[in-house]
């Protein structure tokens, strides 16, 4: 339980990690979206000067006042909210960048221009198409900067976006993953006994049933052995129940490297552990039960010394079904302890006793 505990909090700080992580790309990039929003407005205020001022030069020439006026209350507009909007945007920290002052000076030169223009035409002409030319390229000039900065940018926040979505990506194969461990411990736990870690009581009284369709399907043998702790009371009073419970891990691990790894060995209550042996007749289930009492017996259980084990074995037949199997190997088990304890006996298909 504390190991769970201990992989949900290491989940809960790589995922807190990585939202952090989501959140602040989130904020950045609504400031980018925000930015660029207000160059792709510049970009078209400067593309309608640029244009403006064309027009505004053609009209004047052509003696359109009127029209000509309108086109440059237009630009005035224009320049002014660009300056008024970009006033805190220093060169230096964006070279090039809304370089409108010089662009409205040599408008104001322009307009000076066109009205020397309308007194004398004639030595002014080249004068003002040099100016709207050079007004043009100077809007030209910051369309095209303010162009390459919205396009360096973008291309700097498809990268963004690829670890947004790799963050992402990582948070959804971190949850995953933790589900799917989850659900594996949760599904092992409940098969497994919390203690020893080998098989619990409801799991092993499934696999029987189990157990026994395919044996009388196929007439095959199976038995079973029914083991028992020796004088386990008194280990406890005497030793605590931490050694007590230190004593049950132990057998559990001694009786799993005696028993074959295909026999399933399960705790079906404080010290009572059963073996059930497939494909097995009895006499070979005999020999192994006393293999295990022995293992049991000269192992040395830390803190307590040796302890000992009765042993009950019996043998599938056909007409038994889960209940009387139990019974009789537990049975079994009981005339060991009768008899002496720290040894086996065993009961037939027809020695059951009733």
């Amino acid at each position: 339980m504390n190991f769970m505990k201990q992989k949900s909090r290491s989940v809960f700080y790589i995922v807190s990690l990585f939202l952090f992580l989501l959140i602040v790309q989130v904020i950045l990039y609504g400031k980018f979206f925000e930015e660029l929003k207000a160059d792709t407005e510049t970009i078209h205020d400067l593309s309608r000067i640029r244009g403006a001022i064309q027009r505004y030069t053609k009209l004047e020439i052509s003696n359109r006042p009127t029209e000509a006026h309108a086109v440059e209350a237009d630009i005035d507009n224009l320049i002014a909210v660009n300056l008024n909007k970009n006033k805190d945007v220093e060169k230096n920290e964006v070279p090039g960048l809304y370089d409108l002052n010089r662009l409205n000076t040599e408008w104001g030169e322009l307009k000076s221009l066109i009205e020397a223009y309308h007194t004398d035409p004639i030595p002014i002409l080249n004068a003002v198409t040099d100016k709207s030319e050079e007004c043009w390229e100077i809007a030209d000039a910051n369309v095209i900067q303010q162009q390459y900065i919205v396009n360096k940018t973008t291309a700097y926040y498809k990268y963004f976006t690829l670890t947004f979505g790799l963050n992402l990506l990582v948070i959804v194969l971190v949850l995953l993953l933790y589900k799917r461990y989850v659900h594996n411990n949760l599904a092992a736990s409940a098969i497994h006994d919390s203690l020893t870690g080998i098989f619990n009581k409801g799991y092993f009284e499934e696999y029987l049933e189990y157990e026994i369709a395919r044996a009388a399907r196929k007439n095959l043998p199976f038995c079973l052995v029914m083991l028992d702790i020796d004088h386990f009371k008194l280990v406890n009073d005497t030793y605590g129940h931490r050694r007590g419970d230190y004593a049950l891990k132990a057998l559990a691990e001694a009786i799993h490297t005696c028993k074959r790894n295909t026999d399933v060995l399960a705790r079906i209550g404080g010290e009572e552990f059963i073996i059930l042996l497939p494909d097995t007749k009895l006499p070979d289930a005999i020999q192994l039960a006393e293999r295990i009492r022995k293992c049991v017996e000269q192992f040395p259980f830390e803190e307590i010394g040796n302890m000992t084990i009765s042993l009950g074995v019996t043998e599938f037949k056909q007409t038994d079904h889960k209940e009387r199997l139990l019974q009789r190997v537990d049975s079994a088990m009981y005339q060991a302890k009768e008899n002496g304890r720290n040894r086996l006996e065993s009961i037939g298909g027809g020695e059951e006793n009733e």
